[in-house]
């Protein structure tokens, strides 16, 4: 139980450091909203991570 405490709690941190890492975005790019830079921060990279092999086909 104490583990998942432990999770939750360091959760809510990550949590409100991506926050406050959007609302020092906000304050340099004043275009956007927070909530776009929270998106922005959380969407996983579009780009593969490993090329591919060449398909005989």
């Amino acid at each position: 139980m104490k583990n998942k405490e432990d999770y939750q709690t360091w959760l809510e941190n990550v949590r409100k450091e991506i926050w406050k890492r959007a609302h020092e975005a906000r304050e340099r790019f004043p275009s956007h909203t927070e909530k776009y830079f929270v998106e922005a921060i959380m969407a996983a990279p579009k780009k593969a991570s490993k090329r591919r092999e060449k398909n005989c086909w």
